[in-house]
C-alpha cells in the first residue's frame, strides 16, 4: 500500500505484517516492511516501539540520532533497538528499505550485533538482495493470501547473519594478518596465564588498538577467543589422548582442575569426563 508518512513520495510503499501464532513464538517476523523515497521533509522521532528495525540506505544519506551523531550513506545499514529513544532525518534525500522486525532472540542478537560492529554497518552484497526479497514475499503474500512466514523469517535471518560476519568490506589485509597472529600466539602459549596486554605486545600493537581491530575482526573480544580455543584444545586432547584431567586443564591455561571443569561444563553442559566417553 501506498504510504501517506509527512516527507516521502507517493512512490514509497509500506506493509503491515501480523504473524501466525507459531511464526510470532518460533521464528524472527516482520511487524512492518517498507520502501520509503525521502526528501527533507522526513524526520522521524520515536520514544518506545517494541521492535529491532533495519533501516537500508539505498540512495543518500539518512541521519542517525542516539546517544550521539551518525550519518548512513548509500549500502549502509542502521541497526536500531527502537524500544530507546531515537530519531532519524535525511538533510537531502533518501531511498530506503526497512523491516522492522521481532522474535525469539532478536533483541539479544542485535545488542550482541551493535556492539561488535556499531549502530551504522556497512553491508555485504548480499544484504541488499534480501532485503528485496523480503519486500518481494510480503507483497506476494498479500496478493495470493499465501503465507510465506518461513521464507521471510529466512531473509531476515540471512541479514542478521551477513551483517554479524566478521568479514568486512573495508577490512585491510594487514589487519587481518596481524589478528591471525595473536591467534596463533594464543594458541602457541595456551598453557601461559594470558594477558590481552602480552598478546597485543606480540602483534606490536597498544592493548586498546589491538581489542578494537580484533572484535571487528572477528567479532570477539580477544579474552573471549582465547578461551574458546582453549576450550577446543581441551576437547581435542580429552578425545584423543588418555591425559588426566588435571593434566589437560595444565596444559590448557587452567589455574585450577575445579575452574577447569567448571568452565568446561558451563560451556558444553557436560564434565571434562562425560565429553571423553561421549560416543558420535
Amino acid at each position: 500500500m501506498k504510504s501517506t508518512e509527512r516527507g516521502v513520495t507517493e512512490q514509497s510503499q509500506i506493509f503491515f505484517y501480523t504473524p501466525s501464532p507459531f511464526g510470532k513464538k518460533v521464528l524472527f517476523y516482520p511487524q512492518a516492511i517498507g520502501e520509503f523515497f525521502c526528501g527533507t521533509e522526513y524526520h522521524l522521532k520515536r520514544s518506545n516501539y517494541d521492535s529491532i528495525l533495519l533501516l537500508y540506505v539505498a540512495e543518500g544519506t539518512l541521519t542517525l540520532r542516539l546517544t550521539e551523531k551518525m550519518t548512513a550513506s548509500a549500502g549502509e545499514m542502521l541497526v536500531i533497538d527502537c524500544a530507546e529513544p531515537h530519531e532519524y532525518y535525511t538533510e537531502s534525500h533518501a531511498r530506503t528499505q526497512w523491516i522492522h522486525f521481532n522474535g525469539n532472540g532478536a533483541r539479544e542478537w542485535m545488542r550482541e550485533l551493535v556492539q561488535a560492529r556499531g549502530c551504522c554497518i556497512a553491508c555485504p552484497e548480499e544484504v541488499p538482495e534480501r532485503m528485496e526479497r523480503v519486500l518481494s514475499l510480503v507483497k506476494e503474500e498479500e496478493k495470493s493470501m499465501k503465507k510465506n512466514e518461513t521464507s521471510i523469517s529466512a531473509e531476515i535471518y540471512g541479514i542478521m547473519c551477513a551483517l554479524s560476519s566478521p568479514e568486512r568490506p573495508d577490512r585491510e589485509d594487514g589487519r587481518r594478518q596481524q589478528v591471525e597472529k595473536a591467534e596463533r600466539y594464543m594458541a602457541e602459549h595456551l598453557d601461559r596465564n594470558l594477558s590481552v596486554q602480552e598478546i597485543a605486545d606480540a602483534v606490536s600493537m597498544s592493548s586498546s588498538h589491538f581489542t578494537k581491530v580484533f572484535r571487528e575482526a572477528t567479532g570477539l573480544a580477544p579474552y573471549d577467543c582465547l578461551l574458546n580455543i582453549r576450550l577446543e584444545r581441551a576437547k581435542d586432547l580429552l578425545r584423543r589422548t588418555d591425559l588426566s584431567v588435571s593434566e589437560v586443564a595444565y596444559r590448557c591455561g587452567f589455574n585450577s582442575d575445579a575452574n577447569f571443569i567448571s568452565f568446561f561444563r558451563k560451556r558444553t553442559d557436560v564434565t571434562p569426563l562425560k565429553f571423553r566417553n561421549l560416543q558420535f
